[in-house]
């Protein structure tokens, strides 16, 4: 499933909520959250675990959320594991201990990137048997063939900026 939002309108808010709201129905037990920058997966693991809808549980009282470095061995009690898809695939190389069924959903988030790489990262993702949802603000043509072409939600930069949801950016010249 491919989501492409402008930057900044969302999409890891989108993911929360997506996740909280699954985890929930018990549709999900385990999601995987797959930003592709040690800076996006510390910012992300924060997210989450602050993540506190509107009327409901803060999303990490009731799930436990976390990386594979903090939790080594106990990260099968994780029921959100952000980290990055570096990490993951060091993961994959190093263990005889996986299990295809593992993650029910997997968030690859900003999948224009490597996740495109058919015998890197893109074929770490594939090993597992679940629910993929890309990530994007700026989908290109092999982001697009990955998710078959199934793009469910589009939010482009202008319809943000009209919608107040982001502000104008203006390039400093040097």
């Amino acid at each position: 499933i491919l989501v492409t939002m402008a930057t900044g309108s969302g999409k890891t808010r989108l993911a929360m909520a997506l996740c909280y709201l699954l985890l929930e129905s018990g549709r999900i037990s385990r999601v995987l959250f797959v930003p592709d920058t040690s800076e996006l997966r510390r910012d992300t693991l924060q997210d989450f675990k602050r993540y506190e809808p509107i009327n409901s549980q803060r999303l990490s009282d009731k799930y436990p959320v976390g990386n594979f470095d903090e939790h080594k061995q106990e990260d099968r009690d994780l029921s959100v594991v952000v980290d990055t898809i570096q990490k993951v695939k060091t993961k994959f190389r190093n263990s005889d201990n996986h299990n295809s069924g593992e993650f029910d959903l997997i968030i690859a988030d900003e999948c224009h990137r490597g996740v495109n790489n058919k015998d890197g990262y893109a074929k770490v993702l594939d090993f597992y048997d679940a629910i993929e949802i890309g990530l994007t603000a700026t989908p290109h043509r092999k982001t697009i063939d990955r998710y078959n072409d199934n793009w469910v939600y589009s939010y482009e930069y202008e319809q943000a900026l009209n919608d107040g949801k982001v502000v104008p950016f203006s390039p400093y010249v040097i």
